[in-house]
């Protein structure tokens, strides 16, 4: 199997349409705990942010964070170094796992932690979750982020395998590592691209209800599901561990009934087309009214149109500036 290339060498995390948005809802939704009393502004952010910190930089100056740990388990401490945009004790930059870091948490503290892996779910992660949701202070936030894309496993050179072969080797390796957090196992049809993120985010949401059993006097209040793709397909799931009366409140101030909330088992797709300025000019202007399709003054697929829309607030602008 050829070793994991980290993400950061082949992608530039401040660039991605969708992970973008994804970013701006979370601005938003977190702000709007403060409604029930949940100040993220006071909480320990906790991410793996890679040598671009993208996520380190939007919390610290947009929801006011001011005590983050980035965990970074590859070699490259200089970059890491080099990279990081703030010193601490606003930003400390631990080279370690995840999971060694998980191992500091307390219930005294209320924590945002962002799991923003870049590789497929595993035996590994859910144990991660896992460790969150049993150490974290009441009104704590978890964010899960996994590859959700089917990969099959690689051939080796001269080997024979009939795609049928590859297809069972891998629901094999996908029950042996997620199964028993899966409703009747890992089945062949999970392992297709359109089913694969909801078998995915079925395990994750196990793992957490497994998780807050051991906690019976809270309640784990989702507030993410979504499914994305800036290359590979990614999911993320997410919500706040609470008092049980918590989703109550959020419903009284509002939040849930933001459009980008998901509490089903089901990802939503907040992928968005590549549009341009003066076209996303217009989607604005024509939010909450209905335009018969042939009277756009564009060409735009229909659900393209529809997602352009429902997330017209936090479509990113990117420019390109010379310095």
């Amino acid at each position: 199997m050829s070793p994991h290339v980290p993400s950061y060498d082949t992608v530039n995390y401040g660039v991605r349409t969708s992970k973008q948005l994804e970013r701006r809802i979370f601005l938003e939704v977190l702000h709007r705990l403060g409604r029930v009393g949940l100040f993220v502004s006071d909480y320990n952010y906790i991410g793996l942010g890679s040598v671009f910190y993208i996520d380190f930089m939007l919390f610290h100056r947009y929801l006011y964070i001011d005590r983050m740990e980035c965990v970074e388990n590859t070699d490259i401490p200089n970059r890491m170094s080099y990279n990081q945009p703030f010193p601490p004790p606003y930003l400390n930059v631990r080279m370690c796992d995840v999971s060694d870091m998980l191992q500091n948490l307390s219930r005294d503290q209320k924590y945002l932690v962002w799991l923003d892996y870049d590789t497929p779910l595993d035996a590994g992660k859910l144990e991660d979750i896992d460790g969150v949701i049993s150490n974290v202070g009441i009104g704590s936030v978890l964010i899960v982020t996994v590859d959700a894309k089917t990969r099959l496993p690689k051939v080796k050179y001269g080997e024979k395998v009939s795609r049928a072969d590859l297809e069972s080797r891998y629901c094999a390796q996908l029950e042996k590592s997620i199964g028993k957090f899966v409703a009747g196992g890992v089945q062949p049809t999970h392992i297709y691209s359109q089913a694969h993120p909801r078998l995915s985010a079925e395990a994750v949401l196990s793992r957490i209800a497994r998780s807050m059993a051991s906690r019976p006097s809270l309640k784990f209040v989702q507030l993410f599901n979504y499914e994305y793709s800036d290359g590979a397909t990614m999911l993320t799931v997410g919500g706040v561990v609470g008092e049980p009366n918590l989703r109550d409140r959020l419903q009284a101030e509002g939040v849930m009934k933001l459009p980008y909330i998901n509490e089903t088992s089901v990802p939503i797709s907040i992928t968005v087309p590549p549009i341009t300025a003066r076209e996303k000019s217009w989607v604005e202007q024509h939010v909450g009214i209905e335009v018969d399709k042939k009277d756009w003054p564009f060409e735009l697929k229909t659900e393209y149109m529809d997602s352009c829309k429902r997330f017209y607030r936090h479509y990113p602008d990117f420019h390109d500036v010379l310095l």
